[in-house]
């Protein structure tokens, strides 16, 4: 997984879940599943597309140019 954006979706899903929790708390019930399920789909999506990291060279620039 790319470790630079690890920290900032940790901060992030368990923001989502506190916000959850305090709805919960406040007795809304509807608003914390909301965030619950927010949290949720973050997760997941960040879950499958962390991985995509850009390639090293371009797709369009030759592997092995040469010098003229």
């Amino acid at each position: 997984m790319n470790k630079s954006k690890l920290i900032p979706a940790l901060i992030t899903y368990v923001a989502l879940l506190g916000f959850g929790f305090v709805w919960q708390t406040l007795g809304e019930r509807m608003y914390a599943y909301v965030f619950y399920a927010i949290a949720i789909v973050f997760s997941v999506i960040y879950y499958l597309y962390a991985d995509n990291e850009p390639a090293d060279e371009p797709a369009d620039k030759p592997k092995n140019p040469k010098d003229d």
